[in-house]
């Protein structure tokens, strides 16, 4: 945890008794030790919490960039801000800011700036992942609800008594990311309702080792749920920055039978093709064809269609028939994101 606060608070006793480390006269050299310090086993251990900033007049840029540097390099760019003439990290900022304006920099300045404008990017490598006590009870809570609501699987339910939510929305919703509703996660996405997702996946039917298509990624969340119950998910989604945020959410490396692809859901994946069941997590105006072709004959596919005359979507099973052909099974009505043609790359 990095907190950066007024130069005249006074951190005292508080920090003390949570171990928090707290540099007073910040240097970007001194935030970067403190950090070194900031050791995943010293915090696994409780030896130390954090880090408390009292910031001057200029600590909160010299914060940033060093900030900026680390997720830039945990996101691709370790050459780029390595440079030789790069700035040492205790150099004044006004300076590199001022006297530099050569195209290496220029380069630095956007990417920096591109950095600066995806915070998702500094939460996944800032951000401390804790499952804790009060979580757990609120997950039981959950269960009970779903489970009140008509949701049978044990299974389903022991998959999202597993599986932190929270760690798939932003912080500031941590202490309500339990609660059994939609949630969003930006770029007007959002993560399912917990009932959804359970309804969903119970009538997907899933089995051990079964195949399944995903279209619609969005904070990985369902994907993490039908992995746990055995099934091999290879999830689609069109939003490159979902996507890349996905890439790079440590949580989802325990998942390793689950395969993600940026691209557009209603082309599918043909190359992997076919699959035992396919699961479309966002409104259809129809069922897109293309997906039938890609199921096995007596393949199973759950969508939610737009009802005409309703604000909502019916929920649909799907059965593709040894000839090719399909039956519908009508279920309740739901409200979902639209699931739009094509990919959104998001600069």
């Amino acid at each position: 945890m990095i907190t950066i606060a007024p130069a005249n608070d006074d951190p005292g006793g508080d920090c003390f008794a949570k171990r928090m480390i707290v540099i007073a006269n910040p240097t970007a050299g001194r935030v970067k030790q403190s950090l070194r310090m900031l050791t995943p086993s010293r915090i696994a251990a409780g030896e130390l919490q954090g880090v408390v900033i009292l910031r001057d007049c200029f600590a909160a840029r010299k914060i940033r960039y060093l900030l900026i540097t680390i997720a830039a390099r945990s996101d691709g760019a370790e050459g780029l801000l390595r440079s030789k003439d790069d700035p040492s990290p205790n150099d004044d900022l006004r300076t590199f800011g001022a006297a530099r304006s050569d195209d290496h920099t220029s380069k630095i300045r956007n990417h920096t700036s591109e950095i600066i404008n995806k915070p998702a990017i500094l939460q996944t490598v800032m951000r401390k992942y804790e499952d804790e006590y009060r979580h757990k009870g609120l997950r039981k809570k959950l269960v009970d609800t779903i489970r009140q609501k008509g949701i049978t699987d044990e299974k389903i339910l022991d998959a999202i008594n597993n599986t932190p939510r929270h760690f798939f929305m932003d912080l500031a919703l941590d202490r309500i990311a339990y609660e059994d509703r939609a949630f969003p996660i930006g770029e007007e996405q959002t993560i399912s309702q917990p009932y959804t997702v359970a309804y969903q996946t119970q009538l997907l039917n899933v089995q051990p080792f079964d195949k399944i298509l995903e279209i619609g990624t969005g904070s990985a969340y369902q994907a993490c749920i039908l992995a746990q119950l055995g099934a091999k998910v290879f999830t689609i989604e069109r939003q490159k920055k979902l996507f890349d945020r996905n890439k790079r959410f440590e949580y989802l490396k325990r998942f390793p039978s689950i395969k993600f692809f940026y691209g557009d859901g209603y082309e599918g994946l043909p190359t992997f093709a076919p699959f035992d069941k396919i699961l479309i997590t966002a409104a259809a105006a129809n069922i897109p064809e293309k997906l039938v072709e890609q199921l096995k004959p007596g393949g199973i596919m759950v969508i939610p269609v737009d009802e005409p005359g309703e604000s909502g979507q019916r929920m649909l099973r799907i059965t593709k028939q040894a000839d090719g052909s399909i039956t519908e099974e009508k279920f309740d009505l739901f409200s979902f994101v639209r699931m739009d043609k094509g990919k959104v790359n998001g600069g």
